[in-house]
C-alpha cells in the first residue's frame, strides 16, 4: 500500500497529525484546551481554600482572648452565679449534715468542712486566677506565633503559597484542588469552630465558677467542680497546641514549596499535602486535651491514680522529700565512690613505697 504523505515518527516516538487529517490537530488542540480549563479550575480552588483559611484566622483573631476579669463584660453576671453558688452550696452542707447525721461518722462530717474551706478558696480567688491565666496563655501563643510564623497574631497569617501554573500539569492541580476540598476547608471551618467554643467554654466554665464549686460542700457532688477545671484547663491551652501545630504545618508547606529549588514540582506538592494535613490537624488534636487532663478530675481512674500515689508517697511534700532524697542518695554514693577511690590510690602509692 502507497501512501501519499508516510508518517514521520515524533519526538518520543509519538505519531505527529497528518496534514490530511484535521480532526486529529481540533482533538489536540480541544484536548489542551479542557487541560488548561481543568488546571485552573483546581488551581482556583487551592486558592479559594488558602483565602479561606486566612479568613478564618482574622475572625478567630478577634474574638479568641475573652476578657474574664471582675471588672469587665462579665461584672453585671458574676454577682448573679455567686449568689447560685451561694445558695447551692447552702444546699450541698444541709444534704451533707444529714448524712453525717445518718451514718455518724467524723469522716462525712470532715468533708463538709474542707469543702467549705475549698468553697471559700474558689469563691474568693478563682476568677482573678482564671483572667491571670487566660492572659499568661495568650502570651504564649504569641511567642510561639512569633517563633514559628513570625508574626504577632493569627490575623497577619498569609498562607498564599504560589504555584506557577505553567510548571502544574493536570495530575497535580487535580491533587492540589482535591487537598483544598478535603484538607483546607475542613481545616478552616474546624479551626473557627474550636476557637469559638474554647471562647464560650471559658466565659461559662468562669462564670459558673461558683455554682460548681458549691457542690464541694457534700461528697456526691463534689466532682462537679473538678470536671468544671478540667474542662477549663484544657480549653485553656487549646489556642497553644492549635498554633504550634500549625505552625510546624506551615513551616513543613512553604518551607518545601518555596524554599528548595532543586525539589521537583511534584515532591513539593506532595509537601503541600503533607503541610495541609498537618494544619487539618492542628484543628483536631487540641480536642485530646480533654482526655490528657483527666487526672485534674478526682472522679476518673487516672485522678484515682494520682491521688493514690500521693498517698502512698506522703503526699506533695512527700513525694518532693522523696525526689530530693533520691538526689541526696546519689550524691552521697558519688562522694563514697570517691573517697574509696582516693583511698585505694593512696594504698597503692605506700606499697609502692
Amino acid at each position: 500500500m502507497v501512501t501519499a504523505f508516510p508518517a514521520v515518527p515524533g519526538v518520543g516516538g509519538s505519531l505527529p497529525c497528518l496534514p490530511i487529517n484535521p480532526f486529529c490537530a481540533v482533538g489536540e488542540a480541544a484536548g489542551a484546551v479542557v487541560e488548561d480549563v481543568w488546571v485552573n479550575a483546581m488551581l482556583s480552588l487551592w486558592e479559594a481554600g488558602l483565602w479561606l483559611l486566612s479568613l478564618a484566622f482574622l475572625v478567630i483573631d478577634a474574638l479568641a482572648t475573652p476578657d474574664l476579669s471582675a471588672g469587665g463584660p462579665l461584672a453585671a453576671v458574676y454577682p448573679v452565679t455567686f449568689g447560685i453558688g451561694a445558695t447551692v452550696a447552702a444546699l450541698m452542707a444541709m444534704v451533707q449534715l444529714g448524712i453525717a447525721a445518718v451514718r455518724r461518722d467524723g469522716q462525712t462530717l470532715g468533708r463538709l468542712v474542707i469543702g467549705l474551706l475549698q468553697f471559700g478558696l474558689v469563691w474568693a480567688s478563682y476568677v482573678g486566677v482564671a483572667a491571670l491565666l487566660v492572659t499568661g496563655v495568650s502570651g504564649l501563643t504569641t511567642a510561639l506565633l512569633r517563633s514559628l510564623l513570625d508574626i504577632d497574631t493569627l490575623a497577619a497569617f498569609d498562607p498564599s503559597i504560589s504555584v506557577s501554573r505553567d510548571l502544574v500539569d493536570g495530575t497535580v492541580a487535580t491533587v492540589l484542588g482535591v487537598s483544598s476540598i478535603f484538607l483546607l476547608v475542613p481545616a478552616s471551618v474546624g479551626y473557627l469552630l474550636l476557637m469559638l467554643v474554647r471562647e464560650a467554654a471559658l466565659i461559662v466554665l468562669a462564670a459558673t465558677s461558683a455554682i460548681s464549686a458549691g457542690g464541694l460542700l457534700a461528697q456526691t457532688s463534689s466532682t462537679w467542680f473538678w470536671r468544671s477545671l478540667r474542662w477549663f484547663l484544657a480549653a485553656l491551652l487549646v489556642a497553644p497546641v492549635a498554633v504550634l501545630v500549625l505552625g510546624v504545618g506551615v513551616t513543613i508547606t512553604e518551607g518545601i514549596l518555596t524554599g528548595a529549588e532543586e525539589t521537583s514540582t511534584e515532591a513539593a506538592i506532595g509537601m503541600a499535602v503533607v503541610g495541609c494535613l498537618l494544619i487539618l490537624l492542628g484543628a483536631i488534636c487540641p480536642l485530646a486535651l480533654f482526655r490528657l487532663l483527666a487526672f485534674v478530675d478526682p472522679g476518673t481512674s487516672s485522678g484515682a491514680a494520682l491521688r493514690s500515689s500521693l498517698a502512698a508517697s506522703g503526699g506533695v511534700m512527700g513525694a518532693l522529700q522523696k525526689a530530693g532524697g533520691g538526689r541526696a542518695a546519689v550524691a552521697t554514693a558519688t562522694a563514697g565512690a570517691s573517697i574509696r577511690w582516693c583511698g585505694c590510690l593512696r594504698r597503692r602509692g605506700a606499697a609502692g613505697r
